[in-house]
């Protein structure tokens, strides 16, 4: 499944998806963190964008659960930023799903980044169409 690729949501901007590959895609994590990113031929899914939590930039590894259903650690950047020998470690884990459309091919993504309950409504990102 190809879930790299730019998402849109109208509220809350853009976020891309991209595969973070090699040695680097676990690089920084501890042993004893709960966050396990799914890999997928040695790579994670990541999150990023101009996306803040508290006024600083973050990015998402996504864990699969089953399905559709993701788990979504968010990292702040600027808690362990690099060189600065600190443990990267998750702030929030968040509930996530993707939908695929009946070509096969990933429509939206959803993330629980609006925290009014535990079972609020998701924020759905549409995936940028591209030219073929």
């Amino acid at each position: 499944m190809a879930y790299a690729g730019v998402y849109d949501n109208v509220g809350y901007g853009n976020m891309t998806l991209s595969l973070q590959c090699g040695h680097d895609s676990r690089k920084g994590y501890p042993a004893d963190t709960p966050a396990h990113p799914t890999i997928e031929r040695g790579c994670s899914v990541r999150g990023s964008g101009p996306l803040e939590f508290e006024g600083k930039k973050f990015h998402l590894d996504l864990e699969h659960v089953t399905g559709d259903y993701w788990i979504a650690w968010l990292f702040v950047d600027d808690y362990a930023p690099a060189g600065s020998g600190l443990t990267v470690r998750p702030r929030l884990c968040l509930r996530a799903q993707s939908r695929i459309g009946p070509d096969g091919a990933v429509e939206a993504f959803g993330m629980d980044f609006r925290w009014e309950s535990e079972d609020g409504p998701l924020v759905w990102y549409a995936a940028r169409k591209t030219a073929s």
